[in-house]
């Protein structure tokens, strides 16, 4: 359980450095990936992902459990937990069951648009319907999961979400390098997940074992989940469409190859996004915890704003500052394509992120259509735009188009969250633009990095622009300037005792900084 002193912060540290590891381990799959598997091989890679990201939209997804299971699990009434559990399987017993008799007709058109090429196990159409079926797999099994989130036990929940995509991806990098098969690969990578999600499933099976009693297949209930479920997944529906849809646009529309760069990029961004969204993945809970009177939850929010806050400056605009030179390096000249796409793709999920307290407070009064409203908005205005977008700038153009509909939803939900709850926008506004001297520093060392980086490349041979020696030191140039930028930033803030005691607590435990505590208290003097 956590430690009701640390706040949001220190069950969300737990999540964030689970978080990091396995953005270290994503960010080595991907140029180990495009070596062993081909362009090409890698683009249908990313493809094939995205499907199964579309696909697991059919889940009952977390938000939506937890909000059920909280309150009987905190009274430890396994009984009620196991028949909420059987109203779940219900509910993902009838998703999976229409839409896959509907992927079954339409699965070899899909996969002809996409262009999709046939392996030696699979054609392109069985591959989907596999991915299908191992994401609904995954989709009864995460029931598990979703009782350790409810009772708050965020330790189990950051190892898991250590393991699970880790061992994913190295399962996957490892089948590249030894076969060089898509279809070896893609296998290795959904058997590893199912692994783990079994493994937790049965080991908290007494408290997570659907019981399908008469309260479980209740239509009152079940109609209660559904029409929760309808709202609160529109959100992820949004996340869909923002950070997946694209790359079925471009596939169709430019080619299958323009999918590898747009997905460097786009990887990068939802690794960085990941990080901080970790950290706000014990939001919910808290927040029904918290949220006993108006002044509590606002409270919550606004320092749940300042962690997002950090967590962009630290996790996005500090990687903005230095993303040229690093995607260059990371990924040679699938990078650099990419490149104009990751600025518009992270500026676009900085702003989503700033607005994910404000969607999850409205949540916890049990209003979850205004985020929903916002999410339909944004998926009725991306699809056109980017569809519009891409045709003239290819996979440019469909990031730009993304990025645009993400600043525009976040910044509405924003302001009719305030107007729902009766406070100004300005309480807001004024936390993040209290943020004001981090982003300078960003500014200042992105613009030198970005003057030096296309000086220096411009002298490079155009046969010899991307060969690995020549990425060697820029890589190494892009970590140094990431850390000082972070660093500076963290210096700044000290500086000027923008921390508050809580958030300062946090650095101090997370790495025993005496020199911080020092300075601090002295901070405090003054």
């Amino acid at each position: 359980m956590v430690d009701s002193r640390d706040g949001v912060v220190g069950p969300a540290a737990l999540m964030i450095l689970a978080r990091l590891v396995n953005m270290a381990v994503g960010l080595v799959s991907i140029p180990i990936l495009i070596h062993y598997l081909g362009g090409s091989g890698f683009a249908a890679w990313a493809i094939f992902l995205a499907l199964g990201t579309g696909f697991s939209l059919l889940e009952i997804g977390t938000t939506t459990v937890v909000r059920f299971l909280v309150l009987p699990v905190a009274k430890s009434d396994w009984m009620e937990v196991r028949s909420l559990l059987g109203s779940v399987w219900l509910l993902l017993a009838m998703n999976f069951g229409i839409v896959l008799c509907i992927l079954l007709w339409i699965a070899g058109s899909v996969a002809d648009w996409l262009r999709l090429p046939h392996t030696a196990i699979f054609t392109a159409s069985e591959c989907i319907c596999a991915i299908f079926i191992a994401t609904a797999i995954r989709a009864f099994f995460q029931c598990g999961t979703h009782t350790l989130y409810a009772g708050q036990q965020f330790f189990q929940i950051a190892v898991i979400s250590l393991v699970q995509p880790m061992l994913s991806n190295l399962a996957a990098m490892l089948t590249a390098w030894k076969s060089g098969r898509l279809d070896f690969t893609i296998l290795s990578y959904w058997l590893t997940q199912l692994l783990v999600v079994g493994i937790v499933f049965f080991r908290y099976r007494h408290r997570c074992m659907p019981r399908f009693s008469y309260e479980a297949i209740r239509f009152s209930r079940l109609w209660e989940i559904w029409t929760y479920y309808s709202k609160t997944q529109l959100h992820q529906w949004a996340q869909f469409v923002n950070f997946q849809v694209d790359k079925f646009l471009i596939a169709g529309l430019v080619g299958l190859w323009a999918v590898a760069p747009y997905e460097v990029a786009n990887r990068s961004v939802l690794a960085l996004r990941s990080v901080p969204a970790s950290g706000e993945g014990v939001f919910l809970p808290m927040a029904v915890k918290n949220s006993t009177s108006a002044e509590d939850a606002w409270k919550w929010y606004a320092e749940s704003t300042r962690f997002a806050g950090y967590g962009v400056c630290v996790f996005m605009l500090a990687p903005l500052a230095v993303a040229p030179v690093f995607l260059y390096a990371w990924a040679g000249e699938m990078g650099y394509v990419g490149s104009g796409a990751f600025v518009a793709l992270i500026i676009g999920a900085m702003a989503n992120m700033l607005a994910l307290p404000a969607a999850t407070l409205i949540q916890t009064v049990g209003l979850p259509g205004l985020p929903a409203r916002m999410a339909v908005l944004s998926i009725l205005l991306n699809i056109p735009i980017s569809l519009l977008l891409v045709t003239r700038w290819g996979l440019t153009g469909a990031a730009v188009g993304t990025g645009l509909v993400m600043v525009i939803s976040a910044s509405l939900l924003l302001y009719l969250v305030h107007r729902h709850f009766g406070r100004p926008l300005n309480a807001t506004l004024r936390i993040l633009a209290n943020f004001w001297q981090p982003l300078l520093v960003c500014g200042i060392l992105g613009g030198i990095n970005y003057l030096l980086f296309s000086s220096w490349f411009a002298t490079l041979e155009p046969g010899i622009r991307f060969a690995r020696a020549n990425r060697i030191y820029p890589g190494i140039l892009a970590l140094t300037l990431y850390a000082l930028c972070v660093f500076s930033m963290l210096y700044v803030e000290i500086s000027r005792g923008s921390l508050s005691p809580r958030e300062f607590g946090f650095l101090t435990r997370l790495k025993k900084f005496k020199w911080l505590d020092r300075h601090f208290l002295r901070s405090e003097k003054r």
